[in-house]
């Protein structure tokens, strides 16, 4: 009997008594007055105490053997015998072949989900094997922990949806290799949950809002410690994506334990990425927004070396990491690697800075040697610059920038030089004046090949206007295309455009006129007394 049943049972009982309609109303009024409840139903620590119960009885054990009757036609059936028939109802030995049917027909379309939906996204990604190894791996794990919770049934008393790890996956995905890649990682993650017997529509949800919800949160981090603010934010949205799925909850207590559990989800997710992600970074080296920003400290032991031992190769580079860096922001590359890649590419010259025009102060060495020796000279650059960035550890993709920077473009200025010499195009091959790289692959490589083509030209200009830094600019564009040298990469015509205003709008601020300050007028007939 509850309090909500007082009411019922009173008047049920005031029937056997003569009593006038104030006198009813009057006992009910005391009854309320002085009736309290000193019997609470808690389920927590009943079903503890059944679990108890339970593990103190010893199992009452019968063995039906092949051909025992169990059930005689026109006996009655007792309890004795419904428990043997569901017993044996239970105990089913073959294998059902609907439900491994159903399982196998799921993980195929979950697959061929995935393939669908990540090939448009891999399609110019520089690590794509890796990446796809990576994000299998994380599927393996994410599965196996979820078949460990049920299988040793953590959450027997608690709520399942506090269990799942989905924002941990998504919150590396989205640092490790993109944005993405860790929303569509988040949906197949989600929808796998449903392999598994008892999970329900609202793990789903948590699931799915839980690892969205992280994949924005991270999206633009830019230091370490931002790994860690997101999860107050993370910690309401886990709170509010429990409440929303609860249809019933015992009491009060489970659901502040629960709401507790949700909670500690954000924050113990958030430490374990924070934890693993230098771990990632240092054994793939994959240049993450951390490490990059890392390698893009100006006063390490490469910079110092450059602005010392070659400072004009150490102007030029930054120059052209300003210009990569707008160009890729306008087009939607990653600004970031751009302009680390930038940083980096001539590094190739700090052996022999003296023979490159940036770096000479006094007599062109390259004067003294005949073109085919200057040609080596130059070419070389980038093969010391690949052996260097090899040798401090630099990832895949700022190495890929280093050996593409030039592509197989021709070195027009030696080319010229020995046809002037030889007297004869035939004797020489524009092959033996070109760079051995390949045309850049990637957007990024892309833009900083143009950037470097235009800085270094633009030295040469002498009062340029607007109009004229964009004939001279377009110009440049097009002679690299029309070699073939940005036939590799996704850029469009319209990025062509982009960039080249963006290369303008850069450029017209280096060139900006100054003020000529005024001469003091003198008297020359003036005498200084």
């Amino acid at each position: 009997i509850t309090i909500k049943d007082i009411d019922r049972i009173f008047n049920k009982k005031i029937l056997t008594y003569r009593l006038t309609e104030s006198e009813r109303k009057a006992v009910l009024l005391l009854v309320h007055k002085f009736l309290t409840a000193n019997v609470v139903y808690d389920s927590v620590p009943t079903q503890l105490r059944y679990d108890k119960k339970r593990k103190e009885i010893n199992p009452v054990l019968e063995t039906v053997h092949s051909g025992d009757i169990i059930i005689r036609q026109g006996y009655l059936v007792s309890l004795d015998d419904m428990n043997k028939v569901n017993a044996l109802k239970g105990k089913n030995n073959s294998i059902n072949t609907i439900h491994v049917g159903a399982v196998f027909l799921l993980l195929l379309l979950i697959y061929l989900f995935s393939i669908l939906m990540f090939k448009p996204v891999f399609v110019h990604k520089r690590r794509r094997s890796q990446f796809i190894i990576l994000l299998v791996s994380f599927y393996f794990v994410f599965i196996l922990y979820i078949a460990l919770v049920l299988f040793f049934n953590f959450t027997s008393h608690l709520y399942l949806s506090i269990f799942i790890p989905t924002s941990l996956f998504s919150m590396m995905i989205v640092i490790l290799i993109g944005f993405e890649e860790s929303i569509l990682s988040v949906v197949i993650l989600s929808v796998s949950l449903f392999l598994f017997p008892g999970i329900r529509t609202p793990d789903f949800l948590f699931s799915l809002i839980s690892g969205v919800s992280a994949a924005f949160l991270l999206r633009n981090v830019r230091k370490r410690i931002d790994l860690l603010k997101p999860v107050a934010a993370l910690a309401i949205i886990n709170i509010f994506s429990i409440i929303i799925g609860l249809q019933k909850y015992p009491d009060k207590n489970w659901l502040l334990i629960v709401i507790i559990f949700a909670a500690l989800n954000a924050l113990i997710l958030s430490i374990i990425n924070f934890t693993l992600i230098p771990v990632f970074e240092h054994f793939l080296n994959i240049p993450t927004v951390f490490k990059l920003l890392e390698l893009s400290n100006m006063d390490s032991p490469v910079f110092r070396k450059m602005a010392t031992v070659a400072p004009g190769t150490y102007g030029h580079s930054i120059a052209v990491a300003n210009l990569a860096d707008a160009a890729c922001r306008d087009i939607g590359a990653n600004p970031l690697l751009a302009r680390v890649g930038a940083y980096y590419h001539d590094i190739g010259k700090l052996d022999q800075s003296e023979y490159f025009i940036e770096n000479q102060t006094e007599a062109n060495k390259h004067d003294m040697l005949n073109p085919s020796l200057s040609v080596a000279v130059i070419k070389s650059h980038v093969k010391v610059g690949i052996e260097k960035a090899k040798e401090i550890g630099l990832p895949f993709e700022i190495i890929e920038i280093i050996s593409q920077h030039h592509g197989s473009g021709l070195i027009g200025y030696f080319y010229i030089e020995a046809i002037n010499k030889e007297g004869s195009k035939t004797k020489i091959k524009p092959e033996d004046y070109s760079y051995t790289g390949i045309p850049p692959e990637s957007k990024e490589a892309a833009v900083v090949m143009l950037a470097d083509t235009v800085e270094a030209a633009s030295r040469i200009l002498k009062k340029p206007t607007i109009l004229k830094l964009e004939k001279f600019i377009w110009k440049l564009i097009m002679e690299k295309i029309e070699r073939g040298q940005m036939s590799n990469t996704a850029l469009t015509m319209n990025d062509m455009r982009i960039i080249s205003k963006s290369f303008v709008h850069i450029l017209s601020g280096y060139f900006h006129s100054r003020i000529e300050y005024p001469k003091i007028k003198t008297d020359a007939k003036r005498k200084t007394v």
